[in-house]
């Protein structure tokens, strides 16, 4: 008898993939708001470095958006039927509506936009290729009562 809790569909990938992005961005907000709070000396002062794309606290909520990306990716691919993109192309757009009405970064350089726009859809991407990769890798589990004697 199979389990319920091992059937895979692209609804269930895609409701796993929401959550650990959620998850996640919660993380990272928090992460942000403790460092503009230990990096702003004056707390009157109405500059965040999390806002500006020349500090290294921008450049790395970045980088944790992408790797919530690659996250979300992985547990969508996991919960989806295997070989199936369904739910990682709704996660992706779902991203990029969310990052068109968010706020923009303050700064207007074309290639820091194209990064903030970008690093989470390309992260739920190499999450699902990532995941993929491995799933190929490893051996098929063997049911032992299958096995020939």
């Amino acid at each position: 008898m199979k389990s319920r809790f091992t059937n895979r569909s692209p609804w269930l990938g895609f409701v796993a993939g929401v959550l650990t992005g959620i998850l996640l961005a919660y993380v990272i907000l928090i992460y942000a708001a403790n460092l503009d709070v230990l990096l702003t000396a004056n707390p009157l002062i109405d500059h965040r470095p999390s806002d500006d794309a020349d500090t290294w606290v921008w450049k790395s909520i970045q980088a944790l958006r992408f790797f919530a990306g690659i996250a979300s990716g992985a547990v969508a691919a996991k919960w989806s039927p295997p070989r199936s993109w369904g739910a990682t192309i709704a996660l992706f757009c779902l991203v990029l509506v969310v990052n068109i009405f968010a706020l923009f970064p303050e700064h207007h350089s074309p290639l820091r936009l194209a990064i903030w726009m970008l690093a989470a859809p390309l992260g739920l991407i190499a999450g699902k290729l990532l995941h993929s990769r491995i799933n190929r890798a490893l051996p098929e589990a063997v049911d032992p009562a299958e096995q020939p004697d």
